[in-house]
């Protein structure tokens, strides 16, 4: 009761400095919707307890938003961001919704417009592929945009419990090498990604962004996905031939 009744005089003292009118968004049980703010996220408020809401480890401005059950009864969201901004959401539930990316029109999130075109985008590429554990992570496309590499993925979980993504790292190793003679691997910084939630006996895309270069023929691409409870740990390898695939967005 404390907490709702200092969510509303503070919603009531933004109220003049700039509170955006209502959006309407879908969301679906099996897939999430996620919500781009232009800046970090203050606080979230859920109309109802059929509604999931988890902030983004990777990007503290974006907020991962899904269905607790399927066919909820209409409610609302309210989050107010460290602009001193309020954005206030009309939910309700669709079994296939659109966007699954939703970004604030005044905001410039480069990375989720290009990630959404991705998303969208016809994929082209069934390997490399890695199974473990009941998980399988598999390479769909790969493109450029603006000096960055964007990497499609499809994470399929046939396990039991659900496969939540914690970390996701890149690095490059020496291809090949003589006997006796140490890999050297060289982490790439500047990752970014946004956390899924794949449910049991589902499959969920993912893309992953990274600076592009010029890549050494000698070297391949490890991307390493991590399991967020640490129980499992998915690696791909791909190489300059992958690589050089890369179509533009």
């Amino acid at each position: 009761m404390k907490r709702l009744l200092l969510l509303g005089l503070l919603a009531l003292s933004l109220a003049s400095r700039g509170q955006t009118p209502p959006d309407t968004l879908a969301l679906s049980f099996r897939k999430t919707t996620h919500l781009i703010f232009p800046t970090s996220i203050l606080s979230v408020d859920r109309g109802s307890g059929q509604v999931l809401a988890e902030s983004s480890q990777a990007l503290d401005n974006v907020l991962l938003v899904k269905a607790a059950r399927k066919a909820f009864e209409p409610t609302n969201l309210t989050v107010i961001t460290s602009d001193g901004k309020l954005y206030s959401f009309e939910l309700r539930y669709q079994e296939q919704p659109q966007p699954l990316v939703w970004r604030h029109r005044e905001g410039s999130v480069t990375f989720s417009e290009t990630a959404q075109r991705a998303l969208q985008a016809r994929p082209f590429l069934r390997r490399p592929h890695v199974r473990r554990g009941g998980a399988k992570l598999r390479v769909r496309g790969l493109y450029r945009h603006e000096q960055r590499l964007y990497v499609l993925l499809a994470l399929t979980n046939a396990a039991r419990l659900p496969w939540v993504t914690g970390t996701v790292e890149a690095r490059l190793q020496d291809r090949r090498l003589p006997k006796r003679t140490a890999r050297q691997h060289v982490p790439i910084a500047g990752l970014q990604f946004v956390p899924v939630k794949v449910a049991p006996g589902q499959q969920q895309p993912l893309v992953v962004a990274l600076p592009a270069q010029s890549w050494n023929p000698r070297k391949v691409l490890r991307l390493e996905l991590a399991e967020k409870t640490g129980g499992g740990r998915l690696t791909l390898t791909l190489s300059p031939r992958h690589l050089q695939t890369a179509r533009p967005l």
